[in-house]
């Protein structure tokens, strides 16, 4: 099993109309309760399977807000309920998290008046020395390594596709008009077509690896040569954390501002360093609950 240090900074909206964002870390993610102020949580672990996630969601501030309460309770239930399964089944577990969050958000949209919200969610599950990611949508995942920073997640974005097809520099993306444009999310109607989650990062951890999931403010405050000075830095997961919003906010980026670090302090079946491009997901399972 990996032991890790994990550190969380979701910042209240310093401003009406920006995504609402949430984290998942472990047994617990931000309630109403804690919405007047900023949400700082710092644990340890060495659980056999543990499950981070990242969460922004579209919409009217109360709507986004309420409807991302109904998605973190589904992501702490499903994380629980098969963490604690003789095996963990990674794709049976995307396909519920994904079938369910999505169902929860289309009745919200469906059942509160206004604008249909739009999530966007990203998700590390670490199990024993391997990490998985599963993301939707513009929120992300990067991993640090022997002073590298590595992104493991691609936004799923119109601004991103431009990217993919020539038509901008990758250096445009984050301040492009369609950065926000989400091509997959949480939330598709049926006539939207299904929601497609990228799930292809699978690495083994060695020890001093760091993760870190991002917010969609990140992206908009600092350049990808500010942050990676930040997250390469000798400070702990609390002060990378802090540090990244407080850079964030003093480029006059007021929403969208969260960090969750994890540090791997040790991991089962230490190795010699092997880079991430040499890493192929596994086959998929055949899923075959719900």
């Amino acid at each position: 099993m990996s032991k890790t240090i994990a550190s969380a900074f979701c910042e209240t909206n310093q401003a009406r109309g920006l995504p609402q964002e949430n984290i998942f870390q472990q047994n617990f993610y931000r309630l109403p309760a804690d919405f007047s102020s900023a949400f700082i949580r710092s644990t340890t672990s060495e659980d056999p399977v543990q499950i981070y996630a990242v969460a922004s969601a579209q919409g009217d501030d109360n709507r986004a807000a309420m409807a991302l309460q109904e998605v973190m309770k589904i992501v702490s239930d499903t994380s629980r309920d098969f963490a604690g399964r003789p095996e963990f089944r990674f794709d049976a577990y995307v396909n519920q998290l994904i079938t369910n969050t999505n169902s929860a958000v289309c009745n919200y949209s469906l059942r509160s008046p206004g604008a249909p919200i739009k999530v966007s969610l990203t998700a590390v599950v670490l199990e024993k020395d391997t990490v998985r990611i599963v993301s939707v949508g513009n929120t992300k995942a990067v991993l640090m390594r022997k002073g590298q920073v590595i992104p493991l997640t691609e936004n799923q974005t119109a601004a991103n596709r431009y990217v993919q097809m020539g038509a901008i520099a990758p250096e445009a993306e984050r301040l492009h008009p369609e950065s926000d444009v989400l091509t997959q999310y949480i939330g598709r109607f049926q006539e939207d077509g299904p929601v497609s989650p990228d799930t292809s990062k699978y690495l083994r951890l060695i020890d001093g690896d760091e993760i870190c999931l991002l917010g969609t403010g990140i992206d908009k405050g600092l350049t990808i040569t500010e942050r990676d000075y930040i997250l390469t830095g000798p400070m702990t997961p609390a002060q990378k954390a802090a540090d990244l919003i407080a850079h964030t906010r003093q480029n006059q980026v007021r929403g969208g501002l969260t960090v969750l670090h994890i540090r791997i302090e040790s991991a089962l079946g230490q190795q010699s360093y092997v880079p991430v491009s040499a890493y192929q997901a596994p086959a998929a399972e055949t899923v075959t609950e719900m």
